[in-house]
């Protein structure tokens, strides 16, 4: 099966509405709503940027390792819009494992072990 984007911003409930966030780690929890996955875990969804923390976990972006503030903002809100939205249409639990992820705030936390 082909997926093409139907655009980036928000979250799509069917794949001709496949929605990419920006970013490749949305497109993977975009896929999963698609699945209809009833609880879907969040490992590395930081969207923070602190200097002790790499954003990347592989270093093949060379020098341009960072993201930039607006970009980070673009994905947080992005994030937030979709989140919201399935929590108020769905039945679809989503967990972040991150201590400093900035959507703690939106969804709840769970320690991974």
């Amino acid at each position: 099966m082909v997926i093409r984007n139907a655009g980036v911003e928000g979250i799509g409930f069917e794949f001709k509405d496949f929605r990419t966030g920006y970013n490749s780690g949305f497109c993977g929890f975009q896929l999963a709503v698609l699945l209809r996955y009833k609880r879907i875990h969040l490992l590395g969804f930081d969207l923070t940027k602190t200097l002790a923390h790499n954003q990347h976990y592989h270093e093949r972006y060379g020098n341009n390792k960072t993201t930039s503030d607006t970009d980070m903002e673009k994905f947080y809100q992005n994030f937030k819009r979709a989140l919201i939205r399935i929590k108020a249409e769905t039945d679809i639990e989503v967990i972040s494992h991150s201590p400093i992820s900035r959507l703690n705030g939106i969804i709840p936390y769970e320690p991974f072990e």
